[in-house]
């Protein structure tokens, strides 16, 4: 296994962030975000692609997996079976409040057995384009 992409930060309420990752091999995808005020609602999405606050917000990333509970905490996303290219981590605050997050993608080569995210990305992505509001910028 190695590591994508790790950081921590400040997520404001009704923001995203957005991280791009790349493989050269097949593999599976475990993402894990983790934040400080139990009361926040943070999802989080592995967009296949670059994907962009604009064409998340329009609807245009091809989501391939997302953990979406409202109590869930931390937020776990497994993906596997995936094929080398360019992906995208979103992990978007739906408040109520300000957030501090620390999150990590670690990326497992050669994975065969398919698996999903336990939730749909649906409710998501709908909550999402009625209320975000903006995007951290690296």
């Amino acid at each position: 296994p190695v590591v994508l992409d790790k950081g921590e930060g400040q997520l404001p309420n009704l923001v995203g962030l957005f991280r791009p990752l790349a493989t050269t091999e097949t593999g599976a995808f475990d993402a894990t975000v983790d934040w400080t005020f139990a009361a926040n609602d943070i999802d989080v999405f592995l967009a296949r692609g670059t994907c962009t606050f604009e064409q998340f917000i329009a609807e245009k990333c091809t989501i391939s997996a997302s953990a979406t509970s409202e109590t869930a905490k931390p937020e776990k996303l497994r993906l596997a079976n995936q094929p080398a290219g360019t992906y995208t981590l979103v992990v978007v605050n739906f408040g109520p409040g300000d957030e501090s997050i620390a999150y990590q993608v670690v990326f497992t080569p050669g994975t065969a057995a398919a698996a999903a995210s336990r939730d749909s990305t649906a409710g998501g992505l709908d909550k999402a384009k009625r209320v975000l509001r903006g995007v951290v910028r690296d």
